[in-house]
């Protein structure tokens, strides 16, 4: 019987823990009630949760401490997607959609894929950089299901405006992406 019920304990913290942390939440936006769901961040040092910029942009974003929004170097967001309310069925696609995007929004961008150190090997994900004249940035792409076994499309970007800042970022990026995916 006690063999049993380890076995019931360790499953069931395996099954809640493989559920990523969405965040959702309800707000008064002018004569309205809005919606927006983002992935739950872990701390990083030095670095801070910008709760109006969030929610103008339905995505959780996080600065440099000492800086605000507008005149920081580098910044972090992350958005979930819920994949209900999109076209695509794949990420792949997702994925597809956001270069088609960058390359109208910037035809000089290069694309490069990234190999993300070995962290991350318990799910399927894409990392890409897109450098173009004053913007660096680096995207995680995966998906993740919720407690409720919504479905999601989940976007981490790093997003700097020199590769000098960027650089200095990543470490940043990469520690948050690494304590995310633990």
């Amino acid at each position: 019987m006690k063999t049993l019920f380890k076995i019931f304990v360790i499953l069931f913290f395996s099954f809640s823990l493989s559920f990523a942390e969405i965040e959702k939440f309800a707000y008064s936006c002018g004569n309205k009630i809005c919606f927006n769901a983002w992935p739950k961040l872990p701390d990083i040092n030095n670095w801070k949760h910008d709760r109006k910029v969030s929610l103008h942009y339905s995505m959780n974003v996080i600065i440099p401490q000492g800086y605000n929004f507008s005149n920081a170097k580098s910044i972090i967001y992350a958005r979930a997607i819920l994949k209900e309310k999109v076209s695509f069925k794949t990420l792949d696609e997702f994925i597809q959609n956001d270069i088609n995007s960058f390359k109208i929004n910037k035809p000089e961008v290069k694309i490069f894929d990234v190999a993300m150190k070995n962290k991350f090997d318990k799910k399927y994900y894409k990392s890409l950089k897109f450098f173009a004249n004053k913007s660096y940035e680096q995207l995680y792409y995966t998906e993740e299901k919720d407690q409720n076994v919504n479905e999601y499309y989940v976007l981490f970007t790093l997003s700097a405006f020199s590769e000098n800042d960027y650089n200095k970022s990543l470490p940043v990026f990469e520690e948050l992406l690494f304590l995310y995916n633990k």
